[in-house]
């Protein structure tokens, strides 16, 4: 069958020491205002009869070994 890949949703100290011990490969971190946003501005919309996007990036990371230590993701993971 291959590999397996073990992937994780939100981020906390425990995935992120999972991460760095091998014992998930990535996890997936959203940002929740964004999500609230989008979700609310949508419905806005509906009800003004606009049309919206089928599909809205919401602003989703996925953090790996190889990209935890970029500044991108330091940010949004708030680490030193």
């Amino acid at each position: 069958m291959g590999e397996m890949i073990h992937i994780s949703f939100d981020s906390s100290e425990f995935m992120i020491k999972a991460l760095m011990t091998q014992n998930i490969d990535v996890f997936v971190v959203k940002t929740p205002f964004s999500m609230g946003y989008q979700g609310v501005f949508s419905v806005y919309y509906v009800i003004q009869g606009k049309r919206i996007k089928a599909k809205n990036d919401t602003g989703i990371i996925f953090v790996n070994r190889k990209n935890i230590s970029s500044e991108n993701v330091k940010k949004k993971l708030n680490l030193p």
